[in-house]
């Protein structure tokens, strides 16, 4: 299968790096120095499943895989339009747009964009990130793809995308009901990165803290009441079941938010916390724990964009 990977960071690094192994025809989209080394010396991943090095196809032009018949969408959730500008050349009629980023909104831009026809929602639960140019470095136990159509319909692409995955090693489930998949995962994404980021410690540190680990499941909480205005039927005990999941973590994990935070980068805290207050609001529903890790991470955000700025 021809695969277009947009995106080529931790996520999209990692994944596209499996399926290129396999033998997938697959193009990744990076830019500067990470580009370069991806062009001249390929792509090596460290990995707790297995290290790995493999020749890619590495370009900053997404025309130059045409006719793509899948597409991993792996940006950072504030580059997406910019992602998807740049993706009309290379989609055909009959590709495939999956997204596999943070929060819930993606498939709705994408499907605005493109046509709802020709994207599947999914989401991913994954640690890794870009160590060194054209290096990955991936360290969760969990690499799993979750997707599935929005209709909730299966269908014959969406086997064939989970066959595709499964070849390459990926823990990949089809979901019939990849909208509530979402909002779960927006569960532990606004909880686990929304916490980790504000206190710039790893989740069992903040797990650890009663104080801390309190304001986690109250975060989570928050999204699962979100979740049922908008008529999505979660877990009712999502927030201890969010919980259960992050103690099965690695203590030492640290989420991307966290470590964009950490080098003074660009956040995605919109896409989560955000989210979560914006959506809440529209429904009626009080969020106030979200609504202060957004507040206090959304001035760092400025702070930092206005050190870059003048940099």
């Amino acid at each position: 299968m021809k695969i277009l990977v947009v995106g080529s960071g931790g996520l999209g690094g990692y994944f596209g790096g499996l399926l290129a192994k396999t033998g997938e025809d697959v193009w990744f989209v990076a830019r500067g120095r990470h580009l370069e080394a991806l062009r001249k010396h390929g792509l090596t991943v460290h990995s707790v499943h297995g290290d790995f090095a493999v020749q890619v196809n590495a370009t900053d032009r997404p025309e130059d895989a045409r006719g793509a018949e899948l597409i991993l969408l792996c940006v950072k959730t504030y580059d997406t339009e910019a992602a998807m500008a740049g993706l009309a050349p290379a989609a055909g009629k009959g590709s495939i747009i999956l997204p596999l980023q943070n929060g819930v909104e993606s498939a709705d831009k994408v499907g605005g964009m493109f046509g709802y026809n020709r994207v599947l929602g999914g989401l991913a639960y994954l640690e890794s990130f870009v160590a060194a140019p054209g290096v990955i470095e991936q360290r969760s136990q969990i690499r799993r793809i979750e997707f599935g159509e929005l209709n909730g319909a299966e269908t014959d692409r969406a086997r064939e995308v989970r066959e595709v995955l499964t070849r390459a090693d990926i823990d990949c489930r089809l979901r019939p009901d990849i909208a509530r998949a979402l909002w779960e995962k927006l569960a532990w994404i606004a909880a686990g990165s929304g916490m980790t980021a504000l206190t710039r410690s790893p989740i069992g540190e903040v797990l650890a803290f009663p104080p801390t680990r309190e304001m986690f499941v109250s975060a989570a909480g928050e999204v699962g009441t979100v979740a049922e205005a908008l008529g999505i039927r979660l877990d009712p005990g999502i927030a201890d079941r969010t919980l259960k999941f992050a103690l099965s973590l690695s203590p030492t994990l640290k989420t991307s938010m966290q470590r964009d935070v950490e080098r003074g980068g660009r956040l995605e805290v919109d896409a989560l916390n955000g989210a979560v207050v914006r959506i809440g609001a529209r429904l009626s529903v009080h969020t106030p724990v979200n609504g202060f890790v957004y507040d206090v991470l959304k001035l760092e955000d400025e702070k930092n964009r206005l050190r870059r700025a003048a940099s």
